[in-house]
């Protein structure tokens, strides 16, 4: 398993590791911004503070921001077929 994540919902903490060369797990910090972006999940990220928000962010709202541009493009592909319907 090249990566794993370890979340406490109680203390509102993430921990990420990744399997280092020598085959040994090192942790990961999120970015400046607050972004953890995934090894094993190409182009994928997350700010871990949006784990513990309450409210939750909205799904939609999420993977707008994640998916930029190519979640824009499935959501036009989504209502164009819809609207062939």
């Amino acid at each position: 398993m090249p990566e794993y994540w370890l979340t406490d919902p109680e203390q509102h903490q993430a921990a990420f590791y990744r399997l280092g060369d020598q085959q040994h797990y090192q942790g990961q910090l999120p970015d400046q911004e607050g972004r953890y972006y995934s090894q094993t999940l190409a182009g994928f990220w997350l700010k871990p503070d949006w784990l513990w928000r309450s409210p939750l962010p909205r799904s939609t709202a999420v993977l707008k921001t994640v998916g930029g541009q190519a979640y824009r493009v499935y959501l036009d592909r989504l209502l164009q077929n819809q609207a062939e319907l």
